[in-house]
């Protein structure tokens, strides 16, 4: 006799009782192991009228001699209405009482293996163990759903879940409810179900909320544990006004949950994101004249969820045409270049160069490695022979900001300066060292920082490669701590390293004070920040689609220009770090520009220091 598991099945069916079977026969044939009980939510209706008519048929299945080993297993609950795959998979949870469950469709089957391979990490407390999908269609071909995730036996770490749970809403992994084993208390505890309402696409709902919650979840690489039967006149097959209505209703709980949940960045990329995947996986089902129809529903509904006009459909409308459907990410990676210079508008170039920034991210981030050494000695052996070069003499630390424009700059013509990033659209004014660190700046402004000539140009060993000889480049080790821990240094010795600390200002302070310069003068460092409403945000890196307020020059980060979050708390946190570190060291560090905010150093007049 078969082993009992702790573990559950929830199947519902729906006039599609034929089908039960097929799906019965799997839950019989797992080897070795059984269900401790068989969930069978009928969701036909309990009308009076074909009540034995259900009764009778739902029997003969189960009296079927091919389950007969199951057949003590099964629990037939009968819907009183009609009421949807997602109400009635709620009905099912509340029956389970196991350790664990697992849904199945009626139609589709588990491998004979299905429980073999789970129960051996049901002991471990899981809230979710993920397996493998694979798609069949009538004629038996057979598409399988992968992940990275899905590439190695893992515990998810913590650092991943990030990763997942974004993927997940973008639909990059499957985002179906099955093959899937759910830990039913933490499941109750943390009243996660279905949608109450009648949908189609019910699991978009669903999924991500209780991968977002889970706080212990492990990933299987068998080749496969359940097999989706995709049939003719399958949902998955159809783009409906009731699919298209139901799927922006999913959008509006998505942002909903987004707002309850404060942990998440709420993402209008996201947003429209699950739009655009979902109109593009159904587009092949689709005419001119049903887009055409569905427009005014798309942007209704958008302009009331997410409150913007612009919608990743009409992103997709333009280049459907354009271009044959087919062939969309396509363009999107190897023509988009030419694309973008000839086809689309402003707001579409934007739109699409997001979607490129963010469309293929990894289980594990290319974080860049916290240090890097340059790799070629000469550059070490200058950085040596700046120790202390020009010590006792003062230098300016010149930021980006507004109050430059206010700022007599002349006046610095013959003082040691240190400028940074796109510095290079003043006019009036470059500085004797250059720094750049950001490797966004570096991005968009490569060739540029290219063509600086200035004896002194400081590029951090990280971005070694993007320079070769004739740049003129002086490569330093980059320490990026702070970024992984939070946590603040400040270095002794630039040749060792050189910390990061959220602004390149903070770079410049290490420089300075390893090249002897008492005291150091801020200037342009003006410590306030304007969230343009212009930016579109993805966690703590934005695209600009409009004029920089925040800079000297309104093309800093202008429109097409990637940046960062400057997260003033966290610059703070460094400043006052450099403070002390120079005050027990007797090194004097004032702040003098015009109008700052920073209140970390000693504020002086920028005039007086030239009488």
């Amino acid at each position: 006799m078969k082993k009992k598991t702790l573990i559950d099945c929830i199947i519902t069916t729906y006039r599609d009782h034929n089908k039960l079977l097929r799906t019965l026969k799997s839950l019989d044939n797992q080897i070795n192991l059984r269900f401790n009980k068989i969930y069978i939510i009928n969701d036909n209706g309990y009308k009076k009228i074909e009540q034995k008519k259900i009764v009778k048929s739902l029997n003969t299945i189960i009296d079927d001699i091919s389950i007969k080993n199951i057949k003590k297993n099964i629990k037939i609950h009968h819907n009183k209405n009609n009421i949807g795959l997602g109400m009635s998979r709620n009905v099912g949870i509340k029956l389970t009482s196991s350790k664990y469950f697992t849904f199945l469709d009626c139609g589709d089957e588990l491998t004979n293996d299905f429980l073999e391979i789970f129960n051996l990490h049901t002991k471990l407390n899981y809230d979710i163990i993920h397996g493998r999908l694979l798609k069949r269609d009538i004629k038996r071909n057979i598409s399988q759903f992968q992940g990275d995730l899905y590439r190695y036996n893992i515990n998810i770490p913590s650092s991943a879940y990030k990763y997942f749970f974004d993927n997940i809403l973008l639909f990059k992994l499957p985002n179906q409810a099955t093959a899937r084993l759910y830990r039913t208390l933490f499941m109750k505890r943390k009243k996660i179900f279905f949608i109450n309402q009648k949908l189609l696409h019910e699991d978009l709902a669903f999924t991500y909320k209780a991968i977002h919650q889970a706080k212990k979840q492990y990933f299987l690489n068998n080749p496969f544990v359940y097999v989706w039967n995709f049939f003719d006149g399958s949902i998955s097959s159809q783009l409906t006004l009731k699919h298209l209505t139901d799927f922006l209703f999913i959008i509006k709980d998505t942002r909903n949950y987004f707002k309850k949940n404060t942990n998440i960045n709420y993402k209008f990329f996201y947003i429209n994101s699950r739009l655009y995947n979902f109109i593009n996986s159904k587009i092949s089902v689709t005419d001119k004249k049903q887009l055409s129809q569905f427009k005014d529903v798309i942007d209704h509904n958008m302009v009331q969820q997410v409150g913007r006009k612009l919608t990743i459909y009409d992103v997709h409308k333009s280049l459907r045409n354009k271009i044959n459907k087919k062939i969309v990410d396509y363009y999107l990676v190897s023509k988009l270049k030419k694309f973008l210079s000839k086809n689309l508008s402003e707001k579409m170039k934007t739109i699409l160069r997001y979607i490129l920034i963010n469309r293929k991210p990894q289980i594990k981030p290319k974080f860049l490695p916290v240090s890097i050494s340059p790799s070629k000695n000469e550059d070490i052996l200058i950085l040596k022979k700046l120790k202390n070069k020009y010590k006792n003499k003062r230098c300016f630390i010149v930021g980006n900001g507004p109050s430059l424009n206010k700022t007599d700059l002349k006046k610095l013509k013959h003082e040691f300066t240190f400028g940074f990033n796109s510095i290079f659209l003043h006019k009036n004014f470059f500085p004797n060292f250059y720094i750049v660190e950001d490797k966004w700046v570096i991005k968009d402004n490569l060739e540029k920082i290219k063509k600086i000539k200035t004896k002194y140009k400081f590029i951090p060993a990280h971005y070694e490669k993007n320079f070769d000889k004739r740049d003129n480049c002086i490569h330093y080790p980059m320490d990026l701590t702070f970024y992984r821990t939070g946590n603040c240094n400040f270095s002794n010795d630039i040749t060792d390293r050189v910390f990061s600390g959220q602004s390149v200002t903070y770079h410049a302070i290490q420089f300075a004070y390893y090249m002897g310069f008492n005291p150091i003068y801020l200037v342009g460092v003006d410590f306030s920040y304007i969230k343009p409403k212009t930016i579109i945000q993805s966690g703590v890196t934005w695209l600009s689609t409009g004029d920089d307020p925040n800079h000297f020059d309104k093309n800093y980060f202008g429109k097409g220009k990637t940046f960062h979050d400057p997260q003033l708390d966290k610059v703070k946190k460094n400043y006052e770090l450099a403070h002390n570190f120079l005050k027990d060291k007797n090194k004097k560090i004032y702040n003098a520009t015009i109008g700052s905010k920073l209140k970390v150093f000693p504020k002086v007049d920028y005039k007086k220091l030239f009488k």
